[in-house]
């Protein structure tokens, strides 16, 4: 517990203890954007010059850096509407759709549909300006049709989502099922943590699994 909530957070903890001045909080968000604008755009060199390689930024693994796309993508609107200078709205608006197309070239389905969940709620809180909304939106619509409609990998990805008899989806419906077990088992507290691993591949895995080293 202290590794994950203490010791990986301290940079976060030192950051809101030591720095008062706003402005130098100001500054710190503004290089946090640049870093995410300058990984962002090399997920987007990925997707062009190696199509059938799944983008992961600086980070060089795609999960984690979905992961980071889908918060922008649920955040970066909510911050444009709310910029009081116009540069600041283009800068979040534009840093959003390039977010989106970022994201499309990680290949992460479960970050595409946290991302669409997203968009309802953040919808909901910006609809206060719906020309807005709805111009961002038509926008990033045509943004993903157009990367879709060139890569044929991700015409693929997007059908399997609905394909069980697709090797992923069926092993994560299986794992989904040990975890509904997990929980029947420990619904307050849970296994611990660090425990998942040995619990899972030595009390709840499913006969039918083939990944079995999870």
């Amino acid at each position: 517990w202290v590794n994950h909530y203490f010791y990986r957070m301290i940079g976060f903890f030192a950051v809101l203890i030591a720095v008062k001045d706003k402005k130098r909080l100001w500054i710190l968000a503004e290089l946090a954007l640049a870093s995410l604008l300058i990984n962002n755009l090399h997920c987007l060199w990925e997707g062009w010059m190696q199509p059938d390689h799944r983008a992961g930024g600086f980070l060089g693994f795609y999960m984690p850096t979905a992961g980071a796309l889908a918060i922008e993508a649920a955040l970066l609107p909510l911050f444009a509407v709310r910029a009081e200078r116009l540069r600041d709205r283009c800068i979040f608006w534009g840093m959003f759709l390039l977010a989106i197309v970022a994201l499309l070239y990680t290949e992460t389905r479960g970050a595409w549909i946290a991302v669409a969940l997203a968009a309802v709620s953040s919808g909901a809180l910006i609809a206060q300006s719906k020309r807005k909304c709805l111009a961002v939106c038509l926008a990033a619509v045509v943004l993903l049709a157009g990367g879709i409609s060139m890569s044929h990998s991700l015409q693929q990805r997007i059908v399997s989502l609905t394909d069980r008899d697709f090797q992923s989806n069926s092993e994560r419906i299986l794992i989904w099922t040990s975890a509904w077990h997990m929980f029947e088992d420990h619904p307050l507290l849970g296994i611990g943590v660090g425990q998942y691993e040995r619990a899972y591949q030595t009390e709840y895995i499913m006969p039918e699994a083939k990944e079995r080293n999870l």
